[in-house]
């Protein structure tokens, strides 16, 4: 038969120029099959019918009530029917025809004849579907589910689609299907992420996120929806963002780690709730030059070069803010005597000439007088703007030297200086707003350990939670109380938590008590928790106690926001260990994808329910809110690896990398529990595992997938087993992982099943390690599925 078909030469060339070679499925192959029927191919080839028997249908007559009757045909011999006829047969081997009764006064017989040597009797239509049905079904064709297994690469050509050999066939058809939409949202953040799920599917799936570089995010979740968190700020100076906290007029500070180059240094920003940085208005210049650039400029007093802000805390009522900074040591320091900006005068002032000032953007023009110094130049103009409407309304000028200090009236300045224009003979020179003074409590007095969250109380104390210890050991947790009065420090006081296993976030409620996100143990799989803590007692108390494991999905809160007196906003990293092990970074226990959720504390007991879209965030380290209910998130990317310098590309522009976490130890045996047949309620199937026996609840109705899942949950709910293991499923195959660093690799495992339902165990990944000296005649046993195999030594 032809191997292409005539008819391309009607279509357009586009539609095959780049079809395969023959031989290979193609537009023109596929072609040849509608040419042969409709107008034929003179290729010599006959269209056959089945196996080219020719079949014959007999119905006979019948006296009284037929049997049916099976009769032996024999090459040249006559062979009678019931109603007495007889059929000579002239085939070369016998064979069987079935004489059917059709109603009671006929027979029915298929006779074959002419058929190939040792043919069976066997599916003896032997006809074609009508050509109409094969048309109408056609459209099969062009399904990705529907179209039989050897079109797919056929039919991927369609929509520009190359299939990786090492897809499988649901791979297959899912990206065929789904690649259209997915070209629709190319470029996109959600389309990336579409596209990356068809590599995802795997025993366990990976935590994948995408990390887009934003720095600075928002979320406004309402009741019954999950709200999106978009980027607010994508780009530099914010590269790495540890902590932040909010004023009382909406501003954020955020305490960011620069790049560990030296090209961006660590500094504390502030942003309006609008994502505007902080600028400095520039240096002016005589017209009609342009004057320098605005530039963003930290909030910071010009003095203080920061390492390492871990912690910052605004404390609104007595105008100012406090920074824990690690050098060698952890530094708190206090800022004070924030201000709107400095302008610097420098040259001489002559008269005629001016200076203009724009603040709150209105300009200020400012004359010179000869024979003034910088300093009574200064003081002349301070004394202009604070008689000036609108400036005296809103801003105080203060000259200090040959400086312009620009302060509020009322509380935090804002961006407001935003250009300054020298004249020809004197010069200006302008800072953003920032805090003027700090006062380093060097020592540092608090002795801390590992700051990990700081706020203010009513009495303007710091109070700041402490891990207490390196977290390669145990924490010591514990509240420090700083005791500061009017800037002055007097000492500290320490309240110790032993019930804090792993603390990462802090905030101070209305109410005056304070709550504490616990990341629980880091070497298990147990649910994180909240602590609520009155400070007038020091007294402690389990806010999701009485939730059951499996209701608490939260596994590392690095950020609470009160809603009211009874709910809770609460930013969940996702991962645990919250801090990456440098030695399996990329490994973890838990590898959730981050995401806000909602705290019900008005129910007994509280629920726990997810509040906002999961694939935003890549390591969230904070979380403050509005008073509108916006909540603000600064985001960090990934903590410095060996090879993976995060600080760096996220100081470039249009940066953007896949992180992929995997749940579980590959070092460790991953037991597997295969369910088949019929879950049934009031039955049940039990798990031993280390010697300890789980029985798991049958539910009438699931499928064994179902079932798989539901006893997952179960599992990873239970102390004993989460201590230990991590349980996952896929399909009807139920995994458990031991957890890493703990005594439960290697240990005994079984299942029993229950009358209905089937369970079957398998180690899908063991390691044995071989200790001591090999010798002749010795031996060691290893047991894989109750089995013993014996293995012999050999000395030397």
């Amino acid at each position: 038969m032809a191997t292409t078909s005539d008819y391309l030469k009607y279509l357009p060339a586009v539609l095959w120029q780049n079809d395969p070679p023959p031989n290979l499925f193609s537009l023109g192959t596929m072609l040849c099959p509608f040419e042969k029927l409709l107008t034929g191919i003179n290729d010599g080839i006959a269209i056959t019918h089945g196996d080219n028997s020719v079949m014959t249908l007999v119905t006979q007559s019948v006296k009284g009530s037929p049997l049916s009757q099976t009769v032996n045909i024999t090459p040249g011999t006559g062979s009678k029917f019931l109603a007495g006829s007889s059929y000579a047969y002239s085939g070369a081997t016998p064979e069987v025809v079935n004489v059917a009764a059709v109603n009671a006064n006929t027979l029915t017989a298929v006779i074959r004849q002419d058929h190939a040597a040792n043919q069976t009797i066997v599916n003896s239509s032997g006809t074609h579907q009508p050509v109409q049905d094969v048309i109408a079904t056609l459209v099969k064709l062009y399904g990705p589910w529907t179209t039989p297994t050897e079109f797919l690469d056929w039919l991927a050509q369609w929509v520009a689609l190359q299939l990786d050999p090492a897809w499988d066939e649901y791979q297959r058809r899912s990206v065929i299907a789904r690649i259209v939409s997915m070209y629709a949202q190319r470029g996109t953040k959600p389309g990336l992420y579409e596209f990356l799920d068809i590599y995802a599917l795997a025993r366990r799936r990976p935590r994948l996120v995408i990390d887009d570089d934003a720095k600075l995010l928002f979320a406004k979740p309402q009741p019954g929806a999950f709200a999106a968190i978009p980027a607010l700020v994508s780009q530099t100076p914010l590269v790495a963002p540890q902590c932040m906290s909010r004023d009382d007029t909406g501003y954020v500070l955020i305490g960011d780690l620069g790049t560990n180059d030296g090209t961006i240094e660590p500094a504390l920003w502030r942003l309006s709730i609008g994502g505007a940085y902080d600028y400095a208005a520039g240096k002016g210049a005589v017209p009609p030059a342009v004057p320098v650039a605005p530039s963003p400029q930290p909030f910071q007093p010009a003095s203080l070069h920061l390492s390492a802000p871990v912690c910052v805390a605004v404390d609104s009522p007595n105008a100012c803010a406090y920074v824990i900074d690690l050098t060698i040591q952890y530094v708190l320091y206090r800022l004070a005597d924030a201000q709107v900006g400095t302008v610097t005068l420098s040259g001489t002032p002559t008269t005629g000439e001016s200076g203009v000032i724009a603040v709150d953007g209105t300009p200020y023009t400012l004359a010179q007088t000869t024979g003034n110094t910088l300093t009574q130049q200064a003081t002349a103009w301070a004394a202009t703007l604070n008689a000036t409407s609108p400036f005296d309304t809103a801003y105080l000028a203060t000259a200090t030297g040959g400086a312009i200090v620009i302060t509020t009236l009322s509380g935090p300045p804002g961006n407001d200086l935003t250009l300054v224009v020298s004249s020809t003979h004197l010069n200006l020179t302008a800072t953003g707003p920032c805090y003027s003074s700090f006062t380093a409590f060097s020592a540092p007095p608090t002795g801390l350990v590992f700051p990990v969250a700081m706020c203010v109380d009513a009495s303007g104390h710091p109070l700041v939670l402490d891990r207490g210890a390196l977290v390669t050991h145990a924490s010591k947790t514990a509240i420090v109380d700083v005791q500061v009065s009017g800037g002055i420090y007097s000492g500290t006081v320490s309240h110790a938590f032993a019930q804090i296993v792993e603390p990462l976030s802090m905030t101070l409620r209305t109410s005056g008590t304070i709550l504490v996100g616990d990341a629980s143990y880091q070497g298990s799989a147990i649910p994180a928790t909240l602590w609520e803590i009155d400070p007038s007692t020091w007294s402690i108390t389990d806010l999701l106690g009485a939730v059951p494991q499996a209701n608490n999905p939260l596994v590392a809160p690095t950020g609470v926001v009160e809603v009211d007196a009874h709910h809770l906003l609460v930013l969940d990293a996702g991962l645990r260990p919250y801090r990456p092990d440098p030695g399996s970074p990329f490994t973890v226990i838990v590898a959730q994808q981050p995401a806000i959720y909602a705290v019900d504390l008005s129910v007994s007991p509280p629920t726990i329910t997810l509040a906002s879209d999961q694939r935003a965030l890549v390591y969230p380290r904070d979380m403050v809110g509005e008073s509108d209910g916006t909540l603000y998130i600064c985001d960090s990317g990934l903590p410095d690896l060996a090879g993976y310098d995060s600080q760096k590309w996220r100081s470039l522009p249009q940066q953007f990398s896949v992180v992929t976490h995997f749940q579980g130890n590959p070092a460790a045996p991953v037991f597997s529990v295969t369910l088949s047949g019929t879950p049934t309620t009031g039955e049940s199937g039990v798990v031993t595992i280390g010697g300890v026996a789980y029985t798991l609840a049958e539910t009438t109705g699931n499928t064994p997938a179902q079932q798989a899942a539901a006893w997952v949950t179960a599992l990873n709910a239970t102390a004993s087993f989460s201590a230990g293991y991590v349980a996952g499923s896929v399909g009807d195959i139920l995994n458990v992982y031991s957890v890493p660093g703990s005594s439960a690799n290697g240990v005994s495992f079984g299942v029993t099943s229950s009358v209905d339902l089937l369970l079957s165990a398998g180690l899908l990944a063991a390691t044995v390690t071989l200790s001591g000296t090999p010798t002749t005649g010795e031996h060691g046993i290893i047991n894989i599925g109750a089995i013993p195999y014996t293995l012999s030594e050999t000395t030397g």
